[in-house]
């Protein structure tokens, strides 16, 4: 994982599959043909992950610079996943694969930021991140759209209303009772269903949620921590630090230039 230049057009027959998830700027272009001997072309950008199956023959050409992380996952790895084999390409909208499953989120933030600063992860870390999220996006390439049919689910578009609305009002009051009325549920089942669609409870959903937009808006180095944290919901700057060193291993004002350039 690294920098990845851009590059002219390149044919491949791999040996084994690889997962291509390209951050910020980075994009590439494929071409391919499917099943039927139809060909194909796409491209893969920021918010995608592209799966491509052991010996597909394919052509790629690198269009734009970024960083990026690319795991390639040999057959006895894929077979200690006890999943079938992966035939073909795959693009996926990243948001969407990775519904129900947070973790893939966890792993896509810390390959992106080990992607940045290649030099200061270990290998053994890197190697470790690429085997979870290979892992993680083998089942969710195995189970895409199956999950969300499940009985004690929601379904895609009741996710997405509630996904939506959280994430739109972050800075409200998000009680239980609200999201269940925004899929016509009673809390009891809201709660149980979208537990088993997330892998969350609503709470801690939601809080997840308010700790990436500070993360985010920190990031800019525009806000405040009090600003950042009123914007995403916290009542406090201290139960701000308390969740934000809890998930991220960080206090929030690490994120910070420095203590001089504070506002």
């Amino acid at each position: 994982m690294g920098r990845q230049a851009a590059s002219p057009w390149a044919k491949r027959r791999l040996t084994h599959a690889e997962i291509i998830l390209p951050f910020g700027s980075a994009g590439c272009n494929l071409r391919w043909c499917s099943g039927t001997g139809r060909k194909v072309e796409s491209h893969a950008g920021a918010r995608q992950i592209c799966v491509i199956g052991a010996r597909c023959l394919h052509a790629i050409a690198w269009t734009r610079a970024g960083s990026a992380a690319i795991v390639r996952v040999s057959p006895p790895v894929l077979r200690l996943f006890r999943t079938p084999a992966i035939r073909g390409i795959f693009l996926y909208d990243f948001s969407k694969l990775a519904q129900g499953d947070i973790l893939l989120w966890d792993l896509a933030a810390a390959l992106h930021n080990a992607a940045q600063h290649p030099a200061a992860t270990p290998e053994l870390l890197a190697r470790s991140l690429g085997t979870v999220l290979a892992f993680q996006v083998v089942r969710a390439h195995g189970r895409f759209g199956q999950a969300l049919g499940r009985k004690n689910a929601l379904t895609p578009k009741q996710l997405k209303r509630v996904t939506d609305f959280i994430r739109n009002h972050l800075d409200g009051c998000l009680t239980v009772n609200t999201l269940a009325r925004k899929v016509h549920l009673s809390p009891f089942h809201f709660i149980r269903k979208f537990k088993s669609t997330t892998g969350l409870p609503p709470h801690q959903y939601v809080v997840r949620c308010r700790l990436e937009k500070v993360h985010a808006l920190l990031r800019t180095g525009n806000y405040r921590i009090a600003d950042a944290a009123s914007a995403a919901g916290f009542c406090d700057q201290s139960h701000l630090d308390r969740h934000f060193r809890k998930h991220f291993g960080i206090l929030p004002k690490t994120l910070l230039p420095s203590e001089s350039e504070q506002f």
